[in-house]
């Protein structure tokens, strides 16, 4: 009778915990693999954004990996043909699923020319690495040293 008691809670138990795992993912609207793209997407803005504030080449390499990372498993979430009304995707990508593959390709091409620039060691080449990324960089600055600098001492 006490083995009964034991299995009988432990299947409740059980059905509890997998009901509660089942009903998050039912309230979030998402499934795991809504959920993976997600957390893709967002790790690739934040490494982008830390590679658009970095202010050395040392603090691009982490976020760079992570970019090349990142745009590899992006690319196996939408394989041809797999869309349908049960995605949450926007529409732009499943309209224009090429164009989506090409800039994923594009962006794996630019983080990896910028991973090879950073052992370099110079911001500005690496900076212009990022152009493969359209907005992402801000535009590299040039200055022009005035001639009346040169002769007051001011140092640049």
């Amino acid at each position: 009778m006490k083995s009964k008691k034991i299995i009988f809670s432990a299947i409740i138990c059980v059905t509890l915990f997998l009901s509660s795992v089942n009903t998050k993912s039912i309230a979030a609207g998402k499934t795991v693999i809504q959920k993976e793209k997600n957390t893709y997407m967002k790790k690739l803005s934040s490494a982008m954004r830390q590679i658009n504030w970095a202010e050395s080449t040392i603090n691009m390499k982490a976020p760079t990996i992570v970019i090349i990372e990142s745009t590899k498993k992006l690319k196996t979430f939408w394989p041809p043909k797999s869309s349908g009304d049960n995605t949450r995707a926007k529409k732009e990508i499943w309209e224009n699923i090429n164009d989506f593959d090409k800039k994923m390709l594009s962006m794996e091409a630019a983080a990896s020319t910028l991973l090879k620039s950073i052992s370099e060691a110079d911001i500005i080449l690496a900076k212009k690495a990022l152009r493969g990324w359209g907005k992402l960089a801000p535009p590299v600055i040039s200055y022009t040293v005035d001639p009346k600098w040169i002769k007051t001492g001011i140092k640049i």
